[in-house]
């Protein structure tokens, strides 16, 4: 495939996506023998990084691509997703365990509950390289970089292939914006925790396509956006990491309460442990509020108008119906 490096952001939107999506395909399959060696944690965080990258701009920009082959690819990276996700979520909440058994002098009271969740990663690792060297992670992981690299020049190309990238990229942040803003409104203090994980999900999406397509709006302009971003994102995470490993928690307490599995010191040591972890979560909950109030201020908003534009629906030709890439009525918004 050609892209014109004179006016990159003029370059049709489906063979400039490709080049980007194959440097993440190429990304992942120089860490899948990391992780199988699992010598260092590092190769299935940035394996995942790489995966949630690709999923994010398969998603989001999904009328780019050839409708049933992207619907058959997001539902096989969501699988990988899924067979590599136990072992990442153990391995944050074994290094947050350790800081914090260190930390406040824990680490042998704790002791009982960092030998279970090593025996647990041990075993989700154990069945992650089952999953790994099954043919259907193979078989995806070469299909995926096949239909990244190759041309899509037949009858199945999309109308939107051909529009000019930045356009499409445009109009995609600009509607996730502005449904994030809209999300974050409707975010009261007594919102379940699933609502706060399905903002989560888009906020990084949202940051995925910033950082990515970045270099189309240049580094200095993009700038500004960056660190209220982050900090939503980063306040979310946390929110999110703590509501896995109090679920995690209480489910072992459940199950070893009355079977004398656990010494005492160390049952009075989790509770502790419970407590510190409720604290830390509502303490994210309530900076929830200040960090979304500065990523949705108006200099914020405006920013993100100067940059991307209006939400705007994107036409199929001159005389076609308005088809959206953004997810808004065709009434509500400028039709390009």
């Amino acid at each position: 495939m050609i892209i014109d490096t004179h006016d990159p952001s003029a370059a049709p939107a489906l063979e400039a996506i490709q080049v980007l999506l194959t440097e993440q395909s190429l990304l992942m399959q120089q860490r899948v023998a990391g992780v199988i060696a699992d010598e260092d944690q590092v190769h299935l965080h940035q394996f995942r990084v790489a995966l949630r990258r690709s999923r994010a701009v398969l998603s989001t920009l999904r009328r780019v691509f050839p409708e049933r082959e992207g619907r058959r690819f997001r539902k096989r990276l969501r699988w990988i997703g899924r067979v590599t996700g136990p072992v990442r979520d153990l391995d944050v909440w074994l290094t947050s365990l350790a800081d914090y058994a260190f930390e406040h002098g824990q680490a042998l009271d704790l002791a009982p509950l960092l030998t279970h969740l090593a025996d647990e990663r041990r075993a989700a690792h154990t069945e992650l390289l089952r999953q790994m060297r099954r043919k259907r992670f193979r078989q995806t992981m070469r299909d995926w970089h096949t239909f990244v690299s190759k041309p899509w020049d037949g009858p199945d190309r999309p109308w939107a292939a051909d529009l000019p990238i930045q356009t499409v990229v445009s109009a995609r942040i600009a509607a996730l914006y502005n449904d994030l803003v809209t999300t974050g409104d409707l975010i009261a203090p007594r919102a379940p925790d699933s609502a706060v994980h399905a903002m989560r999900i888009q906020v990084k999406k949202l940051r995925y396509l910033v950082a990515l397509f970045g270099p189309l709006y240049g580094n200095e302009t993009i700038a500004p956006l960056r660190r209220p971003h982050r900090r939503l994102q980063n306040c979310l995470g946390d929110f999110n990491d703590y509501a896995v490993q109090l679920g995690a928690l209480d489910s072992h307490l459940h199950a070893n309460l009355n079977t004398g599995n656990i010494p005492p010191v160390a049952l009075v040591a989790m509770g502790r442990l419970m407590g510190y972890l409720i604290a830390k979560k509502d303490a994210q909950r309530a900076r929830f509020y200040k960090r979304f109030a500065e990523f949705s201020s108006p200099d914020s908003r405006a920013a993100y108008l100067a940059i991307f534009g209006p939400v705007v629906s994107l036409r199929a030709g001159t005389d076609a119906p308005v088809v959206s890439l953004t997810g808004q009525p065709a009434e509500q918004s400028r039709a390009l």
